[in-house]
């Protein structure tokens, strides 16, 4: 027996509701490196800096850039003076908003330059 012909695709996409994002999980600070993410894109290291300053001394901010496009990616890293100046960092800028998005601030997982001279 024949199967009964489907109705061609119509190329029009039917939208998959939203499951509701968990929080990232936090990163303990053990290191004067933080990871900064949900940057704006068009945030520039020198803002990130002088956000930064109001908090402790800042040794290097880096945003990450797509290689190809030159344009941020939304995230990057800062580097505090101290552990100290770091975990402040996070207790005060976490969750914040900067640039009109929630900036979100925590101890970075890999390891930076200046932690792998100490070891």
């Amino acid at each position: 027996m024949r199967e009964p012909r489907r109705a061609p695709k119509s190329g029009t996409r039917i939208a998959k509701t939203a499951t509701p994002r968990e929080a990232p999980e936090a990163i303990p600070v053990e290191s004067t490196r933080l990871y900064l993410g949900n940057l704006s894109y068009d945030a520039a290291e020198y803002e990130l800096e002088e956000l930064f300053k109001g908090v402790g001394a800042v040794r290097n901010v880096e945003i990450v850039y797509n290689r190809n496009t030159h344009k941020s990616k939304g995230y990057g890293f800062i580097e505090m003076a101290t552990i100290d100046e770091a975990k402040r960092a996070v207790e005060v800028l976490h969750d914040q908003p900067f640039m009109g998005r929630q900036m979100i601030v925590n101890g970075a997982q890999s390891k930076g330059a200046a932690d792998e001279e100490t070891e």
